[in-house]
């Protein structure tokens, strides 16, 4: 086995980093609470001479970087989501890539319930009329939301997050489940007894809609004005993709305009959302920063994942699950 020389980019709670060194690895850790965020000199500066690097899905690793960094034959992604890597350039340059697929499918549906619950409920506001200490008695017209049960839900990408987050909604709330993609897929259907349609149906037809297809060039900004223009005035939307899926002032100028909407959304543009983003000015868009797979259980596997296609790296193994 060879012994290699790991540059993480944060770091990981648990005992991976641990582990890798009891393997004869070399370890070095960024850590962001000490030294601030890593800016992109600080990645060459410290991974310039290691054969591997554990990355985040906030790291920028484009042609420009990576052509700095010569040693480096492994980038291993904590997270599901690659489009932060130059993949193209990691194939012509002889980079493995690999990422932490499967494991966080349930902590990422959990939120995206999470997010519809609090959207739909008015839970933000509630909370924020006790910690304001405005709650004086019991309000019969107060933080009315909008009931779940027997609504139209529209799943935008029906790949393992998005099929378990529509077996919950059909088992919790008896929504009928409308679905679309690139082809039909037979488990959603089965276990959800889904519909396919095309978008424009989905867009038209749903009370609520979830985003859960991948970031590529043929989805960036798929929800654009054309297609807000087709949406129900008071409709409810998550997002648990990628931000960039939709488009960012299309969405502000429909949630502005109708105030019964909601939404509730994991994700952004640019992460961290910017201070001034007017996406801040509008009490029916809930935004978290960016969670879905922060639950013990998922952070545990993807750090397994992670040491798995380490080990399979430096024993010259198949990785388990290469990008």
């Amino acid at each position: 086995m060879r012994h290699l020389t790991i540059f993480a980019t944060d770091v990981i709670k648990g005992p991976l980093f641990q582990d890798l060194k009891e393997q004869g690895h070399t370890v070095k850790i960024w850590d962001r609470l000490k030294h601030g965020t890593i800016t992109q000199d600080d990645i060459v500066e410290n991974a310039k001479e290691c054969d591997v690097i554990i990355s985040m899905l906030s790291n920028k690793f484009d042609a420009q970087t990576l052509e700095k960094l010569p040693k480096l034959k492994l980038i291993s992604q904590y997270a599901v989501g690659f489009n932060n890597i130059d993949i193209d350039y990691c194939r012509k340059n002889n980079i493995a890539v690999t990422n932490t697929p499967n494991v966080l499918t349930k902590a990422t549906a959990e939120l995206a319930m999470a997010l519809m619950l609090c959207s739909a409920r008015k839970i933000e506001a509630a909370r924020q009329n006790v910690i304001n200490k405005e709650w004086q008695t019991w309000e019969p017209a107060g933080f009315i939301g909008k009931s779940l049960f027997d609504l139209k839900h529209g799943i935008i990408g029906a790949g393992r997050i998005g099929t378990q987050f529509a077996k919950m909604c059909k088992g919790a709330f008896n929504q009928e489940i409308l679905y679309t993609g690139p082809s039909k897929k037979d488990q959603i259907e089965n276990e959800c007894n889904a519909t396919y349609v095309d978008l424009q149906t989905l867009l038209k037809e749903s009370d609520i809609i979830s985003i859960h297809c991948p970031y590529s060039q043929s989805t960036h900004e798929l929800l654009g004005h054309d297609a807000f223009k087709l949406m129900k005035k008071d409709l409810i939307l998550i997002n648990t993709a990628r931000g960039e899926i939709i488009n960012e002032n299309a969405m502000y100028d429909f949630f502005k305009n109708n105030e019964e909407a909601q939404a509730g959304l994991d994700v952004v543009c640019n992460e961290p959302l910017s201070s001034n983003s007017p996406l801040r000015e509008l009490s029916n868009i809930f935004i978290l920063p960016h969670i879905g797979s922060a639950n013990d259980v998922a952070r545990s596997d993807m750090a397994k994942l992670i040491f798995d296609n380490i080990q399979s790296f430096a024993n010259n193994e198949d990785l388990k699950t290469s990008v």
